[in-house]
């Protein structure tokens, strides 16, 4: 019977089979999304965790990488607890524009809370597209046991490619802490790596400066462990940092100038260019801001003659409110913002200084009425006496200032309120003591450029001379909101000794050019507020790939910029080579392409013959000595007197109307 009806037989098991066929679902990725299948065996998507770390008030920072192998576009992932779980997540939906396409991967940062520590917790992530039905996997992260959070204090470049690590590391535990230990990979070598502590519970430890050997730029993992006494109870954590490339180049960009030339009501002032100097007089009504009028520049005298001091119209505030010492007391630091708005700062960089209303105070002078207002307090352990605050500058792209203060050794950023919106520690953290902060860490100039705040350190002076350090000049990042970024930290400058000495003043002003150089003024100290002269110099640098250098030489003298004149001893009698060397501490350029004195700087014994001037000197950019200078005689007199020695402090140039950035 088959063979007569074989045909018959075929034809009726392959309808079997296509109805069987027909029954069974096909093997489709969209349908194992839609049974809730683990995706893993279909790989539509990987998870691949990149850190896990403690957080201070509980619960773990998890970042994740997320992959899409859904052969379609992901639009949005999603995160979710298991059914009935008490762990939470602070974010749950993240909307992915553009769309993450297929093989791309991108990675997310949730908190992960309400979870104990040291256990393994699970959650969903779903890729959802609008092609295709979502694809869910579970990840489950190893948490660690916490028992301390870390984080990076400070890192820097230092000599023959090691760096500078300060941590700073909070006991979350509930036990005394006294013996922590840092480990790293092997060919790494940290320096110091135990430290005895007494870390009570919620106590946080700042170390002192770590040095690192043997590592390279990119990612540095490190080991730390935590013991009770006698070393009966530990736990450890991890710290993970980024080290910055010390040997990247040197960028160099143009400077960039802001500061709008005030407006005076009742006065001659009218917005053309200025002149900002500080200073400091016996009177209480004397003058410790003058504005002068640099319009007329270009017709100055030379000090070569017959009558050296020019006289340009002044400003010193309106009647109600003066700019005197009895107002202001000691200031040395000025900077002019965008808006015509002076600003100095409460200095100790005189030989009697006094604050009126305290050594933190920066005052305000307002454009078009001339009047001063408080901008700012920082506060500093003492009301009435030094230290106080060192110089001033204004971050024209970001609408911010920034400001030195020498009792803590810190940077301070300033919002346009004058609200402290953050600070930057260059030296070991202060520890609330009053009085200076160490030689090493006191910093002083402070000047914004190319995203990046460049500040002067303070090693030695004349009365501190060290054989093993000279002063230098650092700068610090900025993040794109405008914050100091600790991680990316490098010296620029070590300033050289003075000619034929053996050490040099320390840096109190630092300005940029139109064209990128920097200029360096230092001021004769020979003690914490004691001031001297004769023996600081204004110091160019020209940026070049490898770093900055000193530009040349002016023909004849020491340097390109020769303040004053004569070989007059100063308190520590260096060489006659150093002279002229009678920088004040001030200094700026001007932006104006039309003026003949486009570099200023603030000095003492400018001139003594036939009259005594002190103030300041106006170069030609290309340099050189009173001869070809314009000098300005800062109060005016002009007859023998010498009491304003010493008590010259800084110099600020607006921009030239109608070129600035504003």
């Amino acid at each position: 019977m088959f063979p007569q009806n074989r045909n018959l037989f075929l034809l009726m098991v392959l309808a079997f089979l296509l109805l069987a066929a027909s029954l069974v679902p096909t093997r489709q990725i969209a349908a194992t999304w839609k049974a809730g299948q683990n995706p893993a065996a279909d790989n539509c998507a990987n998870v691949m965790t990149e850190k896990i770390s403690c957080e201070s008030k509980g619960g773990y920072s998890y970042t994740f990488t997320v992959t899409n192998n859904s052969g379609g576009d992901v639009q949005q992932i999603l995160l979710t607890p298991p059914s009935g779980s008490a762990l939470t997540l602070s974010q749950q939906v993240f909307n992915l524009s553009p769309a993450l396409h297929n093989t791309q991967s991108t990675t997310l940062t949730v908190n992960i809370g309400n979870v104990s520590p040291g256990t393994k917790v699970c959650f969903f992530v779903t890729l959802m597209s609008n092609e295709r039905p979502c694809c869910t996997i579970k990840v489950c992260p190893d948490l660690p046991n916490c028992c301390a959070t870390t984080s990076v204090a400070s890192i820097r470049c230092g000599a023959n490619g090691s760096y500078t690590l300060v941590l700073s590391i909070v006991n979350t535990t509930s036990n005394p802490i006294q013996n922590i230990y840092l480990s790293a990979p092997a060919g790494v070598t940290m320096t110091p790596s135990y430290f005895a502590v007494s870390l009570a519970a919620g106590a946080t430890f700042q170390t002192p400066p770590i040095t690192i050997t043997g590592a390279h730029p990119g990612q540095l993992c490190i080991h730390i462990t935590l013991h009770t006494a006698d070393m009966k109870e530990c736990c450890s954590v991890d710290q993970c940092i980024r080290l910055p490339d010390c040997d990247i180049a040197q960028t160099c960009a143009n400077g960039i100038c802001c500061a709008r030339a005030p407006v005076y009501e009742h006065s001659t002032f009218t917005g053309q260019k200025i002149a900002a100097a500080t200073s400091w007089n016996q009177k209480p009504t004397d003058a410790a801001l003058t504005v002068f009028d640099l319009s007329g520049a270009n017709s100055f005298n030379l000090g070569t003659s017959g009558t050296p001091n020019n006289a340009p119209p002044v400003y010193n505030g309106p009647a109600s409110s003066k700019w005197t010492m009895e107002n202001f007391g000691s200031i040395f630091g000025v900077a002019i913002d965008h808006l015509g708005n002076i600003y100095v700062t409460a200095s100790s960089a005189y030989s009697n200084d006094s604050f009126p209303q305290g050594p933190g105070r920066i005052y305000k002078i307002m454009n078009g009425t001339g009047a001063i207002t408080n901008f700012n307090f920082v506060p500093l352990p003492n009301s009435s006496a030094a230290p106080a605050l060192g110089n001033i500058s204004f971050d024209c792209a970001r609408k911010q200032f920034f400001v030195t203060d020498e009792e803590d050794g810190k940077i301070y950023r300033l919002d346009m309120n004058g609200t402290v919106v953050g600070t930057y520690d260059h030296g070991t953290p202060d520890n609330g003591a009053a009085g200076f902060a160490p030689l090493g860490e006191r910093l002083w100039a402070v000047k914004v450029f190319d995203n990046r705040i460049y500040y002067s350190v303070w090693k030695e002076d004349c009365g501190r001379k060290d054989p093993n350090a000279n002063n230098e000049i650092w700068s610090v990042g900025l993040t794109l909101t405008g914050n100091f970024d600790p991680s990316d930290v490098r010296k620029e400058i070590t300033v050289p000794d003075l000619a034929g000495a053996t050490f040099s003043h320390p840096v109190a002003d630092i300005s940029f050019s139109r064209d990128g150089k920097m200029l360096l003024s230092e001021r004769t100290m020979i003690s914490d507020t004691a001031p001297s002269a004769h023996e600081s110099r204004v110091l160019e640098y020209a940026c070049t790939p490898s770093g900055w250098a000193l530009t040349s030489a002016f023909t004849g003298s020491p340097y390109k910029y020769n303040v004053g004149v004569g070989a007059f001893g100063g308190a520590c009698t260096v060489p006659t080579a150093t002279k002229p060397s009678n920088a004040a501490g001030g200094n700026d350029y001007d932006y104006d392409v039309a003026a003949t004195f486009k570099v200023w700087a603030t000095g003492d014994a400018l001139q003594f013959n036939p009259k005594f001037i002190y103030g300041l000197q106006g170069f030609p950019l290309t340099g050189g000595t009173v001869t070809n200078s314009a000098l300005i005689d800062l109060d005016g007199i002009i007859d023998g007197s010498v009491n304003v020695k010493t008590q010259i402090g800084d110099v600020a140039i607006s921009c030239p109307p109608g070129e600035s950035v504003y």
